[in-house]
């Protein structure tokens, strides 16, 4: 439960008499004075020196307790906790960026010998789409003046895809072969999407791809790795079984169930990767907040339903709590199986969010809540701040979270239950309600990031997204 010390990073507590203040609007502004301290620290031109922001952080800490007789003032209060807040952003960004240590590639090579350890396999139209750990660059015979011991030191984290048909990867192969690597560009304009940036969060030297033959150095260790093994086992069991049957387009329907499934997107073609942009679908094959959320709302309804057969279990146990529970546990497993990108891990940060405050008798879906998880994902993940996936995803979510507390009184109207006819309707209702305010949210932040803005978007999902909830999820369950 979420109580006045537990937000008080100065150990202080304000009177409840002298406290006009709503308590819960100061955590409210938590994410904004966060967010402020995050954008500050990539609004710099150069990086800070070390510790600056652990330097702030402490002095305002000190202030705070140098003025804690000002503490009953609502604006002592608002500026004490703003600033910190700010202050605690910036040095979570900076420590983040202090803690990645990886080498970037500076400029690109065709050809160029290379040899490391498969960190992960994805199947891709035609090969595979390997991430290869502690790589190490050999030097390229045509550039031999250029070279220096010291490259011959350094360790990447490149991505390559590899189109060599005798090639079968395994976790832990330490490979060699020739690549193309690319070193990721900066924004192209003032203000737009900095693929640099995003590349050096996600950890990742370079890209490349390669179409010559693969030599295996050292076979995989005997070390496990059940869930990677089980990612791919999981692609290989839908190629193969979808191949079977006879599709139009089989490459794009095993492409997109091998997303759905596991996150893998890479086996999507390319045609059908321009029609989910081009309809607005493209957030049902990208693991995050929809997939995230059926999958709780479906292990939730069932595991409570099945308590509830018995009578027993039902009056002794809190069979809501129980279900929130294992709705929980299940969401965190398939966040492992899928893999743990940004967005899975934000969805399921805000969904257990959710699930916590049910287990904790709390108002489940609230601005607070919203504000608690947006927290939480900027102190774990900063980086996230400048992500589309975080802001289209937040102002989504808020929005939706406002239009329906606004309109309450509307969805609780006792006529919606009255026959089958009006809970159709009211299912359809909502559907459409909220693609349309979802849609409203994200529309200029899908301008700003994507220069296009999908005008079948709204119909599209409300068409699509009730065979999603109601069919293709359960059935993947």
């Amino acid at each position: 439960m979420i109580t006045h010390s537990s937000l008080d990073p100065f150990g202080m507590q304000p009177h409840l008499h002298k406290n006009p203040q709503p308590a819960g609007l100061l955590l409210l502004w938590w994410p904004v004075f966060l967010s402020i301290g995050i954008g500050w620290y990539f609004c710099l031109s150069r990086p800070p020196a070390p510790l600056v922001g652990l330097s702030a952080l402490a002095g305002i800490i000190a202030l705070g307790g140098a003025t804690r007789r000002w503490r009953y003032h609502d604006v002592w209060r608002w500026v004490i906790y703003g600033l910190f807040a700010m202050a605690l952003g910036f040095t979570l960004i900076q420590f983040q960026t202090d803690r990645i240590t990886i080498e970037p590639l500076r400029y690109p090579s065709f050809g160029r010998p290379l040899q490391g350890t498969i960190e992960s396999a994805e199947y891709v139209r035609g090969g595979w789409r390997v991430v290869l750990n502690d790589t190490q660059l050999e030097p390229d015979p045509r550039y031999l003046k250029y070279w220096r011991a010291s490259d011959g030191l350094k360790r990447y984290r490149i991505r390559v895809t590899v189109r060599s048909r005798d090639f079968h990867p395994a976790i832990g192969d330490r490979i060699r072969l020739n690549a193309s690597l690319i070193a990721p560009s900066g924004e192209l304009l003032p203000g737009m999407f900095n693929f640099q940036r995003h590349a050096f969060y996600q950890e990742f030297s370079g890209y490349g791809y390669s179409n010559t033959p693969v030599e295996l150095l050292t076979p995989a260790p005997d070390e496990f790795h059940g869930l990677e093994h089980y990612r791919q086992y999981i692609a290989q069991r839908v190629k193969g079984f979808l191949l079977q049957h006879t599709f139009d387009h089989p490459q794009s329907v095993i492409g997109l169930t091998t997303a759905l499934l596991n996150g893998q997107r890479a086996g999507i073609d390319k045609q059908g990767e321009q029609d989910m942009q081009r309809s607005g679908l493209q957030h049902l094959i990208s693991i995050s907040g929809f997939h995230v959320s059926l999958l709780a709302a479906i292990v939730f309804f069932t595991v409570r339903f099945l308590l509830a057969l018995s009578m027993q279990l039902a009056l002794r146990l809190p069979i809501k709590k129980i279900a929130a529970f294992v709705a929980l546990l299940a969401i965190i497993m398939y966040m492992l199986i899928v893999g743990m990108s940004a967005p899975t891990v934000r969805s399921v940060l805000m969904t257990g969010v959710v699930l916590v405050a049910v287990m904790l008798d709390r108002e489940a879906i609230t601005l607070r809540l919203v504000a608690i998880a947006a927290a939480l994902i900027l102190i774990i993940q900063p980086d996230s701040l400048v992500t589309p996936g975080f802001q289209m995803s937040f102002a989504a979510v808020t929005a939706l979270v406002v239009f329906y507390q606004k309109t309450l009184n509307f969805w609780q109207l006792p006529f919606w239950r009255d026959n089958i006819f009006y809970r159709v309707l009211f299912i359809l209702l909502g559907s459409v309600a909220t693609t349309l305010v979802a849609s409203i949210a994200t529309a200029p932040l899908a301008v700003y990031h994507f220069q296009q803005l999908p005008m079948l978007s709204v119909i599209a999902n409300v068409l699509v997204t009730p065979i999603m909830a109601f069919i293709v999820m359960p059935a993947s369950l």
